[in-house]
């Protein structure tokens, strides 16, 4: 096998294959696939509760809220700044404070807490918000509660949102994309242009030129594969073990798009 002849073709496919849309649409698709995925469902599935705190007083009961951990809870100067916030959709709810509200709690003396909606609100968000201020409400208190709820998790005990859940899918898209579509689709035109039995009446044999093509599918697989985890920090404690899978799942990948791609006559039976 000779170096010169695979790097000659090599840089050849790199100058012309970027113009193709399969080679774009290799990087293009998974990485726009996986920044939508990122903003929708890490955002909207997967973000905490957003609470808004106005506390008119020093009040022990907002700095329980505030201390929250399962929220994301702001504190506000004032009711009007907190109401413009959930008007606008920066904070899901919000609750304002008023003065003495805490030695009421302690008296046991009938006070009003209004909690404010955004019209636009998860009814999850909701229900969270509203447990969260009850439960502070009780601790502030300091009554004993008839009951003691216990909460006992039932089946798969790691939560993982769907951001986590759909990024291997998102990455095995990239492999196939790259490293099975490009090869294929780089034989398949080289026989349509008769290019292929140019190349191969000159010194470099077809086992080199399927080489060529089968390493280019590899390396955009990789790259792909490599941006993807970059972008959604999916690399976890193992990173050399997932470039490992990468490199060996874009081999594999890539031998069958050089097989499919010298197998097939045309693009159009290539994509059927």
């Amino acid at each position: 096998m000779n170096l010169r002849h695979i790097w000659v073709l090599f840089t050849k496919d790199v100058a012309h294959g970027t113009r193709n849309v399969i080679f774009i649409l290799a990087i293009v698709m998974p990485v726009a696939f996986s920044l939508v995925m990122t903003v929708l469902f890490g955002t909207v599935f997967s973000a905490k509760p957003k609470l808004g705190v106005a506390d008119v007083g020093s009040s022990e009961f907002a700095a329980q809220l505030l201390a929250s951990d399962f929220m994301e809870v702001t504190d506000f100067e004032s009711q009007d700044e907190l109401l413009s916030a959930i008007e606008t959709g920066a904070v899901a709810a919000g609750v304002t404070i008023p003065d003495g509200f805490d030695d009421d709690l302690v008296a046991g003396n009938v006070t009003d807490l209004t909690i404010y909606m955004w019209g636009q609100s998860l009814i999850s968000d909701r229900t969270i918000i509203g447990s969260a201020i009850a439960e502070d409400v009780l601790d502030a208190s300091e009554r004993d509660t008839p009951i003691a709820v216990n909460t006992e998790l039932v089946g798969d005990r790691e939560a993982l949102s769907w951001q986590q859940r759909l990024l291997p899918l998102v990455v095995l898209m990239s492999v196939i994309i790259g490293a099975v579509m490009v090869p294929s689709t780089s034989l398949v035109e080289e026989k349509e242009a008769r290019t292929l039995t140019a190349l191969t009446t000159t010194p470099m044999t077809m086992g080199e030129v399927f080489f060529t093509k089968g390493m280019m599918g590899v390396l955009l697989s990789i790259f792909s594969g490599v941006m993807i985890l970059s972008l959604n920090g999916g690399w976890g404690p193992n990173p050399l073990l997932l470039i490992l899978v990468l490199i060996l799942g874009g081999a594999f990948a890539s031998a069958f798009g050089v097989l499919l791609g010298a197998r097939t006559k045309d693009v159009q039976t290539l994509f059927a």
